[in-house]
């Protein structure tokens, strides 16, 4: 008797907290003022036919790179690459979309990759207009795809609190769900009470406050040495580690996490203030916080009584705002799902693709997710998978 072929697993649905538009090359050159036609990012080909985006007029070279190898089944990955190279998926919403029902994705979170660069712009006026033209522009994209399915998240500009609660009113009517941290609203190196102007304003929206690997070190617009110094997020010198850290001494480097700016949203009181304020800490794990927060409880139960601390006067413990306020993606840290059935976990874990970045799940995504939450209960997996991501993006 010839066995009873065994059926496909149904695809899990999936809701994908993480992945990244590639900006199209003319992003900035077609919507900023002519005037700034020569200052405007830009993609410049290289010496060896691959491509680079360059801002402030070539104080800041970023190849194109990693963040677009998934998938690359044509040998090793390469450092950088051509547009040319690119499928449509990376820069075009409807094929993202295609890329998405073949892997099981029903909605996906949209950042940025390269638009990251324009918040070290140094001129005022076309550091504006580059974040105001990324925001458009993605806005567009989610919708030339489809808007219920790909959700925007939108930049702010890092020069002053007017600027920043301007562009916050502007992309909240745009209907993005979130902002990219960039650093603090009023630009300076530490929260100011000025910012809560800002802080309410998305509470009252509803936009979740994402912090990228831990958002910026350093949250001013410091000024850039010259190219080729400044190659890129990635490298330093002449693109391939030499003349700064090794290369990959410097990948390891944005592996690490950064919970500077977390602590500061908790210890100076901001998730105390606004309580419906949620962060996203994308791309920066999740294992850690219960750690974070026990050292963040040990240090303030003393620190708090140092006089001039700064801390604010908390009436609960900084682990529980990050338990019931910061959401975390989980990409392929594994260790964090040996403890996502603790309680006040399980609802703040958003599983995340990375698209289409070289780290990503895609193409795969339905073994990977299997895989990852073989020994969880379906409830547990749901929420990881579905409904805590729909929760996040309620307005609250």
């Amino acid at each position: 008797m010839t066995p009873a072929r065994q059926s496909a697993p149904a695809k899990l649905a999936v809701h994908d907290a993480a992945q990244y538009l590639v900006e199209p090359k003319d992003l900035w050159t077609s919507r900023l003022p002519a005037k700034h036609s020569d200052i405007a990012p830009r993609v410049v080909t290289r010496e060896d036919g691959t491509d680079a985006w360059m801002f402030d007029n070539g104080r800041s070279i970023d190849p194109v790179g990693l963040e677009v190898a998934a998938g690359r089944v044509d040998g090793p990955l390469r450092r950088s690459y051509a547009y040319d190279d690119l499928n449509g998926g990376l820069t075009d919403g409807t094929a993202r979309l295609q890329t998405m029902d073949a892997e099981g994705i029903e909605q996906a979170s949209i950042f940025p990759t390269y638009g990251l660069n324009v918040l070290n712009v140094q001129d005022p006026e076309v550091h504006r207009l580059s974040v105001r033209a990324y925001n458009d522009a993605v806005v567009e994209w989610c919708a030339d795809g489809d808007s219920e399915r790909l959700h925007a998240h939108a930049l702010i500009p890092a020069t002053g609190l007017d600027d920043a609660v301007a562009e916050l009113d502007r992309v909240i009517d745009l209907g993005c769900k979130g902002i990219v941290f960039g650093g603090w609203p009023s630009n300076e190196r530490v929260p100011s009470p000025a910012d809560d102007a800002f802080w309410a304003r998305c509470e009252e929206a509803g936009l979740a406050i994402h912090l990228i690997r831990g958002g910026p070190v350093n949250p001013e617009r410091a000024s850039r040495p010259p190219a080729p110094a400044a190659v890129g997020r990635y490298m330093g010198g002449d693109g391939t580690g030499n003349g700064s850290s090794p290369f990959d001494v410097l990948v390891t480097d944005l592996a690490t996490t950064k919970n500077g700016n977390l602590s500061w949203f908790v210890l100076l009181g901001v998730l105390a203030r606004f309580p419906r304020l949620r962060l996203v800490i994308v791309q920066g794990g999740a294992g850690w916080l219960a750690t974070c927060g026990e050292l963040l409880d040990w240090n303030y139960r003393y620190a708090q009584w140092v006089p001039g601390n700064g801390f604010a006067s908390l009436d609960d413990l900084p682990s529980d705002y990050i338990r019931r306020q910061v959401y975390a993606t989980v990409e392929a840290d594994q260790h964090t799902l040996s403890f996502v059935t603790e309680p006040h976990r399980e609802d703040k874990l958003v599983w995340a693709s990375a698209y289409p970045t070289s780290i990503s799940s895609v193409p795969g995504v339905q073994e990977r997710v299997r895989e990852q939450t073989a020994g969880l209960d379906n409830d547990v997996r749901d929420r990881l998978l579905q409904s805590n991501y729909t929760a996040l993006y309620q307005k609250a």
